[in-house]
């Protein structure tokens, strides 16, 4: 009898955890079980985009707060993949680095190269580039992305491998002084994306409508000498120094 009571009590113990991480509760019409937020084991950290703190925040579960977090996210993941994919694709000696593009960069004038994915025009400050039709792109497959939900709050949410798409995609990347923008797709691409990086605001902007994933467009722009960020044009926060945001009213 003892044996059976201590292995009851051990099911019962798997079960509660198993509940507390699936987020499950009672059913139909019953109680819930409310699950405490928990923020992420693993910090991202860009390899060639600005590293900013609004890129770990502690968000709480505040879907808003989320928004932000996986907008600049995700776009800083494609900008690293566009920097690394022009190293790859020229067959650059350089270590992959924005100072050492720009040097690669220095008296091109409409310098044509092809490539299996990709085709670029590379100029002084600028690389035009075309992305084929079927160019694959990681960035999904990169464990960034955090679930947007006030009941699960930070949990990494694997995309599942690479999105492609349909059509050609145009992108352009301007290099001039401290300024680094990268605008892909318009209104009729499977993904419109801008990335600005400036001294005095940052940019990050994303819609993305694919079979795989789909991310709704969303805007976000930050400021790092006020540290605020303005969601959508609309809402607005300030950062504070433990990395949450307050939303106003």
């Amino acid at each position: 009898m003892k044996i059976k009571t201590k292995q009851f009590k051990n099911n019962l113990a798997l079960g509660l955890i198993a509940m507390a991480l699936t987020g499950c509760g009672g059913g139909g019409g019953g109680s819930t079980t409310t699950v405490t937020p928990a923020e992420p084991q693993k910090p991202y950290k860009p390899e060639h985009a600005i590293n900013l703190d609004i890129l770990n925040l502690n968000d709480g579960g505040n879907v808003d707060t989320e928004k932000v977090e996986n907008t600049a996210r995700l776009v800083s993941a494609f900008y690293d993949q566009v920097i690394n994919n022009i190293f790859s694709d020229l067959n650059l000696p350089e270590v992959p680095s924005m100072d050492n593009l720009r040097n690669y960069m220095a008296g091109k004038t409409n310098d044509n190269q092809d490539a299996l994915f990709r085709s670029y025009v590379i100029n002084n400050t600028s690389v035009h580039i075309v992305m084929k039709k079927n160019s694959p792109t990681n960035l999904a497959s990169k464990d960034i992305f955090e679930d947007q939900s006030n009941q699960l709050g930070d949990r990494y949410y694997g995309l599942g491998g690479f999105v492609s798409f349909d059509n050609e995609m145009t992108c352009l990347l301007m290099l001039t002084g401290g300024h680094e923008i990268l605008t892909c797709g318009d209104g009729s691409s499977a993904m419109e994306l801008t990335y600005r990086k400036r001294p005095y605001v940052n940019e990050f902007d994303l819609k993305i409508n694919v079979s795989s994933f789909s991310f709704p467009k969303t805007s976000v722009k930050f400021d790092p000498n006020t540290r605020s960020v303005t969601l959508n044009a609309s809402k607005k926060a300030a950062l504070n120094s433990d990395n949450t945001l307050s939303w106003e009213p």
